[in-house]
C-alpha cells in the first residue's frame, strides 16, 4: 500500500506549507486532523476511479482518454457543486455525485471554507458535537434524496459529515468493485495472494510442465464454443537448464500461453505445474516492451528483484555480481537507465528477469528492435545465466534466435501444437533436404551449370535462386549417402568446370517452419 503512505506525506508536505509559508486562514484556523482526513478522502476518491478506469477499459489507450475526460468534467462541473443542496430532493441527486465520489469529497473539503468564512473555522471539537447530534445526514439520505424537498438546515461541520459518509460508502462500494474485477481479470494470481500456489512438477529436473491447457477469452468463458477457444490442449514441458522456443504467427496462442503460465489467464481446463527450487516458485518476466524503474540505478534495479523472489544479505550481493557479470553492466552498476544505450537497457531488463535463478524465466521477444551486436550480447548473456540453473521460455519471430538459444522447440498454429522436437528434429521431418550453392567462375557459367545439374535429380536441376556472375542455389534432395558422393563429385571437377567457390547447408529452420505453418 505504497500509494497510501505518499499521498499521506504529499498532504501533510500540502498542509505544512499552505500553513506556515502561505499562511493560508484554512490551514492555521481548521482542525489539522480534519483538514487531513478531508484531504486525504480527495485523494483516495481520485485513486478509486483511477483503478475503475483501468480495470474496466480493455486498453491503456482508452483508459488514458476516459481519465483525460473525467478529469475535465470534474475540473469543469466541481466548482459548481456548492451551488446544489446538501440534501437532494428524492430522485434529483446529480449523477456525477453519485459515480464520481471525487465529487462529494470536493464538496467536503468545500464545506471547512464555508466554515471559515462563516466567522469560525471547524475545529475538533466542533465535528465531534455536530456528530453527536446527529443533524447530519447518512449516506442513504445522501445517495438517494430526501421526499418533500432539500428543507433540512445544515451548519457547515454537519454538511462536512454527510458528505464525507457519502464518500466513505462510495469508496467501499468502489473497492468491492475493483476486487471482483481485478479478481475476473486475474483470477489466478488472487488465487495465489490467498497461499493457493500452482502444483509442483512430479519430476524434479523438470521446471515447467504445462498439460491440457485450453483457454477462452469472455465474460462468459464456460458458455464458449470449441471454435473460440485460443488454445485447444497445448502441452510442454521444460527440464532444468533448458530453453524452450515457443514459436508461431500472430493469433497462434503464445501470448495467451505465457499469460496462463504467468497466472494473469486462468485457463478452461489443464494446469501449469512448476517446479520448487530452494527459495519456492518464482517466475522472471522479460516483456518485449523495456519495463525498467528509471529512477533507480542499475545496480537497484537488479536488487529490487532479488529482494522480491526471496534472497537477502550477502546472497542478494553475490547474485547482483554474477548477473552484473553476465550482462556486461559491471561499469553501469551505478548508473540510471536513462543513461544506457537501448541494447545496455535490454540487457539490464533481461537480467532482471534472471537474477537469483527463478525457477522458470518467460523471455518474450527478448531482442526485439536490437542491432546484430547488441542481440548476439543477449544471446550470450541468457546463455550465460541459464547455465545457474531454471530453466527458460522463449518466444521471438526470429528464427535465427530460436535456434540459436532453443533446445527444444514448439510451433503453435491456431492454438495447438503443430510441431515439436529439436532443432535438428524439425529439419529433419519438415525440412526440404540439403541447398548446395555455387558461384562459377566469368565466362563458365553454363559449363558450371550443366556440371552441377548432371551431378542431380531430374526435379532439383532447376535453381531455387539464381543471381548475377554465376551464383546460384539448388535443392538436394536425397539421402545423406548420395549426398557425400555429390561432395566428392564436386571436389573433384570445381577446377575443370569453372566452379570458384561451392557449400552444402541442411535446410535451414525457417524452411521447416513455413512448411508447418502452412499445413493443411
Amino acid at each position: 500500500m505504497m500509494w497510501h503512505t505518499e499521498a499521506s506525506l504529499g498532504m501533510l508536505l500540502m498542509i505544512f506549507i499552505a500553513g506556515t509559508l502561505l499562511e493560508v486562514r484554512l490551514v492555521l484556523w481548521t482542525s489539522p486532523v480534519v483538514l487531513f482526513v478531508a484531504l486525504l478522502l480527495l485523494a483516495v476518491s481520485g485513486t478509486t476511479i483511477g483503478y475503475l478506469i483501468c480495470l474496466a477499459c480493455p486498453s491503456t489507450r482508452l483508459a488514458s482518454s476516459v481519465a483525460q475526460f473525467i478529469l475535465a468534467w470534474v475540473i469543469f462541473f466541481a466548482p459548481a457543486a456548492p451551488a446544489v443542496a446538501v440534501v437532494p430532493a428524492a430522485g434529483k441527486q446529480s449523477w456525477t455525485s453519485l459515480v464520481l465520489p471525487v465529487i462529494p469529497a470536493h464538496r467536503a473539503a468545500f464545506e471547512l471554507t464555508a466554515a471559515c468564512v462563516k466567522g469560525r473555522c471547524l475545529a475538533a471539537e466542533d465535528v465531534r458535537d455536530a456528530f453527536m447530534a446527529g443533524r447530519w445526514a447518512g449516506p442513504l439520505t445522501m445517495l438517494f434524496g430526501v421526499q418533500g424537498g432539500p428543507d433540512i438546515d445544515m451548519t457547515p461541520a454537519d454538511a462536512l459529515i454527510s458528505f464525507m459518509s457519502m464518500n466513505v460508502v462510495q469508496i467501499a462500494i468502489g473497492a468491492a468493485i475493483i476486487t471482483l474485477l481485478d479478481r475476473r481479470q486475474c483470477p489466478v494470481l488472487s488465487e495465489t495472494g490467498r497461499g493457493q500456489l500452482p502444483p509442483e512438477t512430479a519430476n524434479p529436473e523438470t521446471l515447467l510442465e504445462v498439460k491440457g491447457l485450453m483457454h477462452s477469452y469472455g465474460w462468459l468463458p464456460s458458455r464458449a464454443s470449441p471454435e473460440t477457444f485460443t488454445l485447444h490442449g497445448v502441452s510442454f514441458k521444460i527440464d532444468r537448464g533448458e530453453t524452450l522456443g515457443l514459436l508461431g504467427p500472430n493469433g497462434a496462442g503464445k501470448t495467451t500461453a505465457i499469460r496462463c503460465i504467468t497466472g494473469e489467464e486462468g485457463p478452461r481446463k489443464g494446469s501449469v505445474s512448476i517446479g520448487f527450487e530452494a527459495g519456492g516458485i518464482s517466475i522472471g518476466l522479460c516483456p518485449q516492451e523495456t519495463v525498467i524503474n528509471g529512477d533507480l540505478t542499475v545496480a537497484e534495479n537488479l536488487l529490487f528483484f532479488a529482494y522480491v523472489r526471496g534472497v537477502q544479505g550477502d546472497r542478494a550481493w553475490q547474485c547482483l555480481e554474477e548477473i552484473l557479470k553476465a550482462t556486461r553492466l559491471e561499469e553501469k552498476q551505478m548508473e540510471l537507465p536513462d543513461a544506457l544505450s537501448g541494447g545496455m537497457r535490454r540487457r539490464l531488463a533481461v537480467g532482471c528477469a534472471m537474477i537469483a535463478t527463478p525457477s522458470v524465466v518467460v523471455l518474450d521477444e527478448p531482442t526485439t528492435g536490437l542491432d546484430p551486436v547488441s542481440r548476439r550480447g543477449i544471446w550470450q548473456t541468457i546463455t550465460e545465466v541459464k547455465q545457474a540453473g531454471g530453466c527458460c521460455l522463449l518466444t521471438t519471430h526470429m528464427l535465427e534466435e530460436a535456434e540459436f538459444l532453443s533446445s527444444h522447440i514448439v510451433i503453435l498454429r491456431r492454438g495447438v501444437v503443430a510441431a515439436e522436437g529439436s532443432v535438428q528434429a524439425l529439419k529433419n521431418e519438415w525440412g526440404q533436404g540439403y541447398m548446395l550453392s555455387v558461384d562459377s567462375e566469368e565466362s563458365k557459367e553454363e559449363e558450371a551449370q550443366d556440371f552441377v545439374a548432371s551431378l542431380l535429380h531430374p526435379s532439383d536441376r532447376t535453381p531455387v535462386k539464381s543471381q548475377r556472375y554465376g551464383q546460384a542455389t539448388y535443392k538436394f534432395s536425397k539421402d545423406e549417402e548420395a549426398l557425400g558422393h555429390l561432395i566428392i563429385d564436386i571436389a573433384r571437377g570445381k577446377a575443370k568446370h569453372g566452379i570458384r567457390h561451392w557449400g552444402v547447408s541442411q535446410a535451414s529452420l525457417e524452411d521447416a517452419y513455413v512448411r508447418i505453418i502452412q499445413q493443411d
